[in-house]
């Protein structure tokens, strides 16, 4: 296990060595913190993906994984909505320009204890997976 920041670029680049795949499923994903920390809801998802994305191009690992969400197309989700959709089409140029293959993993709300009512918006969107 290593503990670090995914800003760290150093840290980042030692964690992907040796990698076929990578999990991107860091980064700040309270819809509230996001909305009230906007600045750092994008240093640490965009930035920090893009820095993961990087260090796995550098290395050739054979498949990038992102966790992203269904928020992507919904009206709700504030700047986290924007993060995710950031990172989604950063990755996809990544593929695009370097050729570093990828899935992106849009995940629903979660059940459970701790769940709000925003976990039950719904969406007429279908999610695809390349």
């Amino acid at each position: 296990m290593i503990v670090g920041s995914i800003l760290d670029k150093e840290i980042v680049g030692d964690a992907v060595k040796d990698c076929d795949v990578v999990y991107n499923f860091a980064g700040i994903a309270d819809l509230d913190e996001a909305a009230l920390r906007p600045v750092e809801s994008v240093e640490v998802n965009i930035l920090g993906n893009t820095i993961v994305l990087e260090a796995c191009r550098k290395v050739d690992v054979k498949r990038f994984v992102f966790a992203s969400s269904l928020y992507v197309y919904s009206k709700a989700g504030s700047f986290y909505r924007s993060t995710k959709q950031s990172c989604e089409f950063i990755v996809d140029n990544y593929n695009e320009v370097f050729g570093l293959p990828y899935t992106i993993l849009r995940y629903g709300s979660l059940y459970g204890p701790r769940a709000d009512e925003r976990n039950f918006e719904s969406t007429d969107h279908i999610v695809v997976f390349t």
